[in-house]
């Protein structure tokens, strides 16, 4: 994945989100209210914008190989799943690959476990969760 293609996932998101929570607000005179209408509308802008860019950042860093091997075991492919992290930018959902060992006994994602969230929920910006 190139820096290009995280770049247009936060923009895309970025502009979703401005014209979903501000194309009806900008216009008319300036009051307070429109003010702080339009602070929210960017802030939120701003926290889709990074959760669009992370997001699409981990997705790219997905294995595609149908077997891995854990601890010296194998793990076969068995499904994709998606997984809700608390971010600084909010609750995100990510899409990850589940790998099961030959007797159904283990599961592993390699995904979580490359950037160290195997078993966590949190993910960024207090204490992590089990």
């Amino acid at each position: 994945m190139s820096i290009e293609t995280i770049i247009d996932a936060g923009v895309r998101a970025f502009k979703e989100q401005m014209a979903a929570h501000l194309s009806d607000s900008v216009e008319g005179e300036l009051t307070p209210a429109l003010a702080h209408t339009v602070t929210l509308g960017v802030q939120r802008a701003i926290a889709a914008a990074g959760a669009g860019a992370f997001r699409a950042f981990l997705e790219s860093k997905e294995t595609a190989a149908d077997v891995v091997f854990h601890d010296g075991e194998p793990y076969r492919f068995k499904y994709a799943s998606d997984k809700t992290f608390g971010m600084l930018w909010g609750q995100q959902a990510v899409s990850r690959r589940v790998f099961q060992n030959a007797s159904d006994t283990k599961t592993h994602v390699p995904l979580d476990a490359a950037w160290g969230m195997a078993g966590e929920t949190l993910a960024l910006g207090g204490n992590t969760a089990r």
